[in-house]
């Protein structure tokens, strides 16, 4: 517990720093960096379950989405990119491309519409893209908090052994009382702990599907880069799935503007 206390103080002062001193490219180049990290991680795991992936054009295609600046979704940019780098790799087979292209979508398009939500029309983008991150992670603490001391009844022990139904309701009560402290950034009150618990919802959901996935390689964390966390798919699981929904609810319900 303490260590992934320490790590998460670690990780929030990174991000400080990356937006503070680097504003909106800072955290871009954050973003990127943990993007292919990310990817490098999860074909790792499919590699595991014996599903053919080429790392090298993971990494290349969420390279280029990412910096190319073909936010959002990036399901284009990342299709071409990875199509361009797979059959121009000598060690490319044809059997890793489906895997290949649907992991670097997920993870560009999830992690890149952090930077969509940055530059929408308000002047409190960046502000917006934080409180995302700060919902669907403290959510994620309240689920684990909830879990650890409340925790009896199990939620899907097929699919995630360690997750209870009263870890999931801690997570939507997190995910509420931190929505709520982001509403002053958005016209109506209401859009915020609403936002919030909505989130905390999709950000489970990504937390099972990885959770899924690790049972399934018979591993337990995704790295070891992250102490008391496991690895940086660990820690961004829950973001690749939350973040796309934030940004469409802001987009076209938030009031704040394209």
């Amino acid at each position: 517990m303490r260590r992934r206390l320490v790590t998460t103080i670690i990780l929030w002062t990174i991000v400080g720093l990356a937006v503070g001193l680097g504003r909106l490219f800072g955290g871009q180049l954050l973003l990127l960096i943990i993007a292919i990290a990310v990817v490098g991680e999860l074909s790792k795991i499919l590699r595991k379950q014996r599903i053919a992936t080429n790392t090298l054009a993971m990494m290349g295609g969420v390279g280029l989405a990412l910096s190319g600046h073909l936010w959002g979704f990036a399901a284009i940019g990342t299709s071409l990119g990875l199509i361009v780098l797979l059959l121009g790799h000598a060690q490319a087979e044809m059997k890793a491309i489906p895997a290949s292209l649907a992991a670097a979508i997920i993870v560009s398009g999830g992690l890149g519409s952090l930077n969509a939500i940055a530059q929408t029309g308000s002047s409190h983008g960046i502000w917006m893209a934080i409180w995302v991150i700060a919902v669907i992670k403290l959510a994620d603490a309240g689920a684990y908090l909830f879990g650890t001391h409340l925790g009896k009844k199990k939620l899907l022990p097929s699919i995630s052994p360690g997750k209870t139904v009263e870890g999931f309701v801690g997570a939507l009560i997190s995910g509420g009382l931190i929505g709520m402290m982001g509403s002053p950034l958005f016209p109506e009150f209401w859009f915020g702990p609403c936002l919030g618990v909505i989130l905390a919802f999709v950000g489970s959901i990504g937390d099972m599907v990885e959770s899924f996935l690790k049972r399934r390689a018979s591993v337990k964390d995704s790295g070891r880069v992250l102490p008391g966390i496991g690895g940086l798919l660990d820690l961004c699981d829950s973001l690749i799935f939350g973040v796309p929904v934030a940004y469409l609810a802001i987009r076209y319900f938030g009031g704040v503007g394209a």
